[in-house]
């Protein structure tokens, strides 16, 4: 009976297709590439079936944009070099403060979400502890101890649209200025 082969070689194609759009979407989820919004809203809950081919190209060619995005951003990172100082302020707080510079507004101009990391130790060589990360390129300290020498590193953390990880630059050594 051929009708029935051919129906059958039709069905085969058919499941071949949605296991491979399954699989993709899956590896797209597991490395945060894709939402679990869309990840849930794969099936259609009525029909139970994938979603539908444009649906599907539409959520890869998002990601290869997101993935290309990323790239261009990695790259900028490692040619940035924070530049960072810190000095009293009227009341004697300190203040850190890194310099925004060309990178940081190009990152910032693709939709990354640019945060700062800033550090503190009782001694150059020491140990240095998270103070803060702040949306802002500076840090008043409030909480040292009149007459403490303080040290200060700060970090420029770049994220992607969706608030992944994208790259981060090394904790630099912030000079005093008085």
């Amino acid at each position: 009976n051929q009708t029935a082969v051919g129906e059958e070689a039709s069905y085969t194609e058919a499941l071949a297709e949605a296991v491979t759009k399954f699989q993709v979407m899956h590896d797209l989820s597991n490395n945060g590439a894709i939402g679990k919004e869309t990840w849930s809203n794969m099936f259609n809950n009525s029909a139970n079936t994938m979603v539908s081919d444009e649906e599907y190209e539409q959520i890869l060619a998002d990601y290869e944009v997101r993935q290309a995005q990323r790239k261009e951003a990695e790259a900028l990172v490692k040619n940035l070099t924070p530049v960072a100082a810190s000095a009293k302020d009227a009341k004697k707080n300190v203040k850190v403060t890194l310099e925004d510079n060309e990178i940081i507004n190009q990152l910032k101009g693709m939709g990354c979400t640019v945060k700062y990391r800033f550090y503190r130790s009782e001694g150059n060589r020491s140990s240095y502890k998270a103070m803060v990360t702040k949306e802002t390129p500076y840090y008043t300290d409030t909480s040292g101890k009149n007459g403490k020498k303080y040290f200060y590193r700060a970090q420029v953390i770049v994220y992607d649209k969706t608030g992944k990880l994208i790259a981060n630059t090394e904790p630099e050594q912030c000079r005093y200025t008085s």
